[in-house]
């Protein structure tokens, strides 16, 4: 990462996508572009992970754990950990939407509360399920693909 560059977390359904047979082109243009930046946090690892062990044994699930392993070890040094940091800004934000009536998985509760405090942005293909969670820079892989030779 060059100096002035933000940071940015991938959400698990981004990881995810790149496990599929035929990942989508525009995110994948977009993760080319921004790979030197990206992290991933703990949280997503063991989603990434948990996933895996709901599929059933065969050659679908061998091909899973061996992307999870993959991104396990591509990202052993840009794993964001869930500090105290983040800890406090999740009871504070998660209880702030609750007392607003929107609901958010706890996980992805987590998984902002420590780009946020990582002071990173979170590229995901759900942005709906983040766009209320204070103080995170969201963005879109799919809309920033088209962008992929700008700069």
């Amino acid at each position: 990462m060059t100096q002035g560059e933000q940071p940015i977390v991938l959400d698990t359904n981004v990881v995810s996508e790149l496990a599929r047979p035929r990942p989508d082109p525009e995110g994948l243009a977009y993760l080319r572009r921004v790979s030197h930046r990206t992290l991933i946090t703990t949280v997503v690892l063991g989603e990434i992970y948990l996933g895996v062990e709901f599929v059933d044994e065969g050659r679908r699930k061998t091909e899973l754990r061996r992307h999870a392993d993959s991104v396990r070890k591509a990202y052993r040094q840009r794993t964001v950990p869930f500090t105290a940091a983040a800890a406090q800004h999740y009871a504070v934000s998660f209880a702030q939407l609750k007392s607003q009536g929107l609901n958010t998985s706890v996980n992805d509760a987590y998984i902002a509360a420590s780009t946020v405090t990582s002071k990173a942005s979170l590229t995901t293909l759900n942005v709906k399920d983040f766009e209320n969670y204070p103080g995170l820079e969201l963005i879109d892989p799919r809309a920033e693909g088209s962008r992929a030779g700008s700069d």
